[in-house]
């Protein structure tokens, strides 16, 4: 009896113009959804230690203009990462630290830019200042500017990157 009162309900539903909508989802959807979305904030409650090892694995989107990790405490940020594809015609690493709203002076140079859009990459972060390797290659050294380490409260990743895996361990 119960089935017979649904079926025609949705007989009813039907005649007056009720619709099922058949939803195809395509390959890239199921891709993306194995993706971390961005922008992406990992927080850290215990913040970093002497030899924390910050894994971030990802890939720049194929028409990346830049991306940028930012490891922070509070509203300050300890520090921000950031490829940047097209400036000016250049491929540059900007490296800086902002306090209390303020951005520090910028490190640029570089021997090599390691990154292309769609290929992976990786980086490793120590908290001995923060070395960065791309692909398991030496990139960069970053002096601490802020020192208390147990004090970074997050990491955020946002902007023109697919973001496939977040790791903090020592």
């Amino acid at each position: 009896v119960r089935w017979t009162v649904l079926q025609q309900e949705v007989l009813n539903k039907q005649n007056s113009s009720f619709h099922f909508q058949l939803f195809i989802l395509s390959p890239a959807f199921f891709l993306e959804s194995c993706f971390l979305r961005v922008p992406y904030v990992q927080v850290l409650p215990e913040g970093l230690k002497d030899q924390t090892q910050i894994t971030i694995s990802g890939e720049p989107k194929p028409n990346a203009e830049k991306f940028a990790i930012d490891i922070c405490k509070g509203d300050n940020i300890a520090f921000h990462f950031n490829p940047r594809f097209n400036e000016d015609g250049n491929q540059v690493i900007v490296r800086t630290t902002r306090i209390e709203g303020v951005w520090g002076p910028e490190e640029r140079e570089l021997p090599f830019f390691p990154f292309s859009p769609g290929k992976p990459f990786e980086i490793l972060c120590t908290s001995s200042g923060y070395r960065v390797e791309v692909n398991n290659e030496y990139l960069l050294h970053y002096s601490h500017r802020i020192k208390e380490l147990h004090q970074i409260t997050h990491i955020q990743i946002r902007q023109n990157v697919v973001l496939k895996h977040v790791h903090i361990g020592m």
